[in-house]
């Protein structure tokens, strides 16, 4: 007659059961967080992506206006903004400089956030 050996068939204990449990959970854990902060940092990135092109965007148009605009006359930007983003130039309401002369303006783009970027531009009229 076989005689069978029940010590090797007791299976897990319950303190190894909650140990496995709580190793996963701190393992999950830890990879959902990585996971949201890689999701923040996109949207960051996205956003300074996004006001680094509004700024070139306005810089060109100021190149452009400077070379039509008459010295003296309001000088106009009319750049359109991704949708809830605002700008503001300084000076406020700045004149066409006069030939051969310089302007410094330093726009600023306001995301809906609420960041802002600001960026000095000095153009010259030809």
């Amino acid at each position: 007659m076989t005689t069978v050996s029940t010590r090797h068939d007791r299976g897990e204990t319950l303190i190894e059961l909650v140990l496995t449990v709580v190793i996963i959970s701190v393992a999950v854990t830890a990879l959902v967080s990585g996971l949201a902060t890689a999701a923040n940092a996109a949207g960051a990135q996205r956003e300074s992506v996004l006001a680094d092109t509004t700024l070139r965007n306005l810089a060109e148009a100021a190149k452009a206006e400077v070379r039509v605009c008459v010295p003296g006359d309001d000088f106009r930007l009319d750049q359109p903004l991704p949708d809830r983003w605002s700008s503001a130039t300084t000076p406020d309401r700045p004149l066409c400089p006069a030939l051969g002369d310089t302007m410094r303006l330093t726009f600023t783009v306001r995301s809906p956030a609420g960041h802002e970027w600001p960026m000095d531009v000095i153009v010259r009229s030809p």
